[in-house]
């Protein structure tokens, strides 16, 4: 594998706080309403994406690595995601790491998505997905949104804004490059 883009020490406890409202299990209903109006969406996570297909909603742009809290998935909910989003990105991207081959082609998937809202494409991360929302919340435009897990809490919910997009690109331009 080429270069890597490195999660400095420095950027984790700051990455551990939600980037927008967390909504709970019991508020997903609500989470779905406010979805529907949107121009697109993208999940970060296998808890999420599960939680979003058990509501018959589904993300354009869903991407997941197989595992949640770094144990493997029951293998029915992997077999559904394939089921759900037939065409799929495969991207290598071990823990604490971003590829800079998976961010350059994110870019490409997001206006691709963009051009046929009425698409779904899936993206399969060998290694961890986690940090994949960074670059997400860096290409966010108006009227979409980011949904991505915060451990024992809920599901994320971000939207787009000046404040975020300027946030995530300090953040991602943090990250040391091996």
């Amino acid at each position: 594998m080429k270069a890597l883009l490195y999660l400095p020490e420095s950027l984790r406890p700051l990455l551990k706080e939600p980037f927008g409202r967390v909504y709970s299990s019991s508020e997903l209903k609500d989470v779905i309403a406010l979805l529907s109006k949107k121009s697109l969406v993208i999940s970060v996570g296998d808890q999420t994406l599960i939680e979003m297909i058990s509501q018959h909603f589904f993300p354009n742009l869903a991407v997941f690595d197989g595992k949640t809290k770094r144990s493997s998935i029951d293998p029915l909910h992997l077999k559904s995601f394939f089921k759900f989003y037939p065409d799929i990105a495969r991207y290598e991207n071990p823990p604490g790491t971003l590829n800079p081959i998976l961010i350059n082609e994110l870019s490409s998937h997001l206006n691709y998505l963009r051009k046929k809202p009425t698409k779904r494409l899936g993206i399969f991360i060998e290694g961890e997905e986690d940090l994949v929302s960074l670059p997400v919340m860096c290409q966010l435009k108006k009227n979409e949104v980011l949904l991505y897990g915060q451990p024992e809490e809920g599901i994320v919910l971000v939207e787009h804004s000046k404040e975020l997009i300027e946030l995530s690109q300090r953040y991602l331009s943090s990250f040391v490059l091996r």
